[in-house]
């Protein structure tokens, strides 16, 4: 139907950005609600904050952590995330440099 919202796990009234047939979509990118979901995403734990693997999952996706805007919970897959971070990263890290060679 032509609706934009911030995330497609996010279809709600309240994270609806516009629609494409009506609305400009550099206005819907400079919303205030997409400025309001960007700034949930971007409200980290302290524990996320402070892991060594932020700079891989970014505290994760936003619909496992983020239920409520002020609600900045542990991601569901930490533990998880965690896990294949330590089991995978000297392989994609090995990877990665043998790729720009």
């Amino acid at each position: 139907n032509g609706n934009v919202y911030s995330c497609d796990f996010f279809v709600e009234p309240k994270w609806k950005l516009g629609n494409v047939m009506h609305d400009r979509l550099i206005n819907m990118l400079n919303s205030k609600k997409q400025s309001v979901f960007g700034q949930a995403k971007a409200a980290l734990p302290r524990e996320c904050r402070q892991c060594s693997w932020l700079t891989k999952c970014y505290g994760g996706c936003t619909k496992d952590r983020i239920k409520d805007p002020q609600d900045h919970r542990k991601p569901r897959f930490c533990t998880s995330y965690k896990m294949f971070f330590k089991h995978a990263d000297p392989v994609l890290s090995d990877m990665a440099v043998q790729w720009q060679q």
